[in-house]
């Protein structure tokens, strides 16, 4: 019998050093970063600073050689939904609960300006890639794009969603802007005047939480709250496969570089790894509750993940 005990530990053993070796990537180090879930992170093109932003209204900024605190500000009483920095890292945005964007010098986080956005929470970001002008979405389901140049002027809104924007993502030229809703549609605005080009209804009875565009940018993924990941033809809006992909919501898709695999993050605590036939690459445990937020760096060597369970993480990838 107690032979029989060893033996079973012994594959037991052998199968979770299998399964280690087989992680997408490999922890260095865990920093209990916020009183409350990370809810988004963002890092300087040039590697060297990482942004986080938390429920606990607070905005961190960290050196990725030692994941040492450089700074913190407390950007608004309740949670900071977004951030995103500018792409010659001038300034970062935050969205909030209190229905503020506002906008900071990224080097010394001064606040520059606070605009009053939305009614109900600021949910999501994006930044122009030229850094011309800002978008947000919040829970009264509308968009607005304002000016940078301009002082930071309203430069169009539309009523995009009922009930609430969960994410807006731009096109790599700045053209398009897609968003997704809590109504489940995903919408396709001309980025420049703010008039509808298109919709798709990519799920009934469950929300539109992520959005991405693979970097060819022939396919949209969606992610929802039903688990799943929806593929579509970007220039069609045709839906090419589903993927269950994770036990509850599905809060953040992206891809590597190259294009040959998409990385999700789930409710579950998993980072998922799928190839283009969809089917599952990879997966890890990142984080005991959700995966709110994470990147991958460009030379692929690292990943940082930001969790529920109030902490950020670095990883050495493994692919």
């Amino acid at each position: 019998m107690r032979n029989i005990i060893v033996a079973v530990i012994g594959v037991i053993g052998l199968f979770l050093f299998a399964s280690a070796a087989m992680a997408p990537a490999d922890l260095v180090q865990t920093v209990d970063a916020h009183y409350g879930a990370v809810n988004a992170i963002d890092l300087t093109d040039d590697g060297a600073m990482l942004y986080s932003g938390g429920k606990d209204g607070r905005i961190k900024l960290w050196d990725v050689n030692t994941l040492e605190l450089v700074q913190t500000v407390p950007a608004c009483q309740v949670a900071v939904n977004d951030l995103v920095i500018s792409p010659d890292t001038t300034f970062m945005a935050t969205a909030g609960d209190d229905g503020f964007v506002k906008v900071w010098d990224a080097m010394t986080l001064e606040l520059l300006i606070a605009l009053p956005a939305h009614e109900g929470g600021a949910k999501t970001l994006a930044i122009h890639p030229e850094g011309y002008y800002i978008y947000s979405g919040g829970d009264d389901g509308w968009i607005r794009c304002y000016n940078v140049e301009d002082g930071y002027t309203l430069e169009w809104e539309a009523y995009a969603h009922y009930n609430g924007v969960n994410d807006l993502i731009l096109t790599q030229n700045g053209d398009y802007l897609f968003s997704g809703g809590v109504d489940g549609m995903v919408k396709v605005y001309d980025a420049l005047m703010g008039s509808l080009e298109s919709e798709i209804k990519a799920y009934d009875g469950a929300e539109v939480l992520c959005l991405q565009l693979n970097n060819l940018e022939a396919c949209l993924y969606t992610g929802g709250t039903s688990g799943e990941i929806r593929v579509w033809d970007a220039s069609t809006g045709s839906l090419v496969r589903k993927m269950r992909a994770h036990a509850g919501n599905v809060n953040y898709i992206t891809f590597l570089p190259d294009d040959s695999l998409a990385v999700s993050g789930g409710e579950d605590g998993k980072i998922k790894l799928w190839n283009h036939d969809g089917e599952k690459a990879g997966e890890m445990q990142a984080h005991v509750l959700a995966v709110r937020d994470f990147l991958i760096a460009d030379d692929l060597d690292m990943m940082f993940t930001g969790g529920a369970d109030y902490k950020v993480r670095v990883w050495d990838t493994n692919f």
